[in-house]
């Protein structure tokens, strides 16, 4: 299912046209009332969701470079 979402300051729109889901309209508009500032989500920890989930990205490619790193020497050695 591709699910292709356009975002603007005031409303959200999904494009459900490549789903395979039955059709009950092609686009559906969510008013910016759902949107995270209005569920008491502050400033702050919007910016510590962020922090954290770059943090996670940054030690994910950390590990995967080690991986890559060792796997690179294992084949080198035989």
């Amino acid at each position: 299912m591709d699910r292709r979402c356009s975002q603007s300051v005031r409303t959200l729109v999904f494009d459900d046209s490549d789903s395979d889901l039955p059709k009950s309209g092609q686009k559906k508009e969510l008013s910016s009332s759902l949107g995270p500032s209005s569920l008491g989500q502050s400033i702050e920890e919007k910016r510590k969701a962020i922090l954290h989930w770059t943090r996670l990205a940054q030690d994910r490619k950390r590990w995967r470079d080690r991986e890559e790193a060792y796997t690179q020497q294992w084949a080198d050695t035989s």
